[in-house]
């Protein structure tokens, strides 16, 4: 079977499971915010790198939130994603890398604002889609997918879901690489285009298949008169998961 999850499943230790730490992890975020923010209003030169500070910052913050008030029994400091991948470390690693290379060289053509101020409102449009689906869905959305089913969970159909299927995801892919056209990295721009798509034209085909094992024809029937939203990512209705495990 291929790797569909990236993001866990994860058993938190002992020590991410503490509340000082969660605690303490969300006061260093703030303090954070709060000084990219007072970076902003000093004027520096570097305003679109302090405002993909804050879009990550608070990216993390909803996605911790999100576990608080739908999964308290599993919220620990993992509930950040702050850390759950080496190559989500690598991605913000290049994105950091690459905009500092080219701010020294070219410092007016980084912070261009006809073009990170439209990159902007559409990582906003695209954190709120995914926030306001995820608390919408509450613990019928979970961060890994399911492959049993549960009693308490639901096919959520209505509201954003019942034009988008996977709104959460729509709403990540476009924030994930908008968020390098605020740092105006035109390599960065490719590589998480590439990078977010790969990801989801494996993820999606097989949570769709696992949804279809859990809720049948209902799943099928929801499929039929919604849309997925990220580009060149087709689904087989009703979805096969022994075919995509073969």
């Amino acid at each position: 079977m291929k790797n569909y999850l990236p993001i866990g499943p994860h058993n938190p230790t002992e020590f991410e499971k503490r509340i000082d730490v969660m605690v303490i992890t969300g006061v260093i975020i703030g303090l954070f915010i709060g000084l990219f923010i007072g970076l902003i209003y000093s004027g520096v030169g570097f305003i679109n790198f302090c405002i993909f500070g804050i879009l990550f910052l608070v990216f993390h913050i909803l996605e911790f939130s999100y576990v608080a008030v739908c999964h308290p029994e599993s919220v620990s400091f993992s509930s950040f994603l702050l850390t759950h991948s080496n190559e989500f470390l690598l991605a913000l690693f290049f994105a950091v890398t690459e905009y500092w290379i080219e701010y020294f060289f070219f410092p007016n053509l980084k912070t261009c604002p006809y073009i990170y101020i439209p990159a902007l409102i559409i990582c906003v449009i695209g954190q709120g889609i995914r926030s306001v689906a995820m608390f919408y869905a509450a613990s019928n959305f979970n961060h890994v997918i399911e492959t049993s089913s549960r009693d308490s969970h639901k096919l959520v159909d209505d509201f954003i879901y019942k034009y988008l299927r996977h709104p959460s995801y729509f709403g990540w892919f476009y924030w994930s690489i908008f968020t390098q056209f605020v740092l105006i990295n035109p390599i960065c721009i490719l590589l998480y285009a590439w990078a977010s798509w790969s990801f989801f034209a494996d993820r999606i085909p097989y949570e769709e298949a696992t949804l279809y094992q859990q809720f049948g024809k209902q799943y099928s029937e929801y499929m039929s008169h919604t849309f997925i939203g990220i580009p060149f990512i087709n689904s087989v209705n009703p979805p096969n998961l022994k075919t995509l495990d073969d």
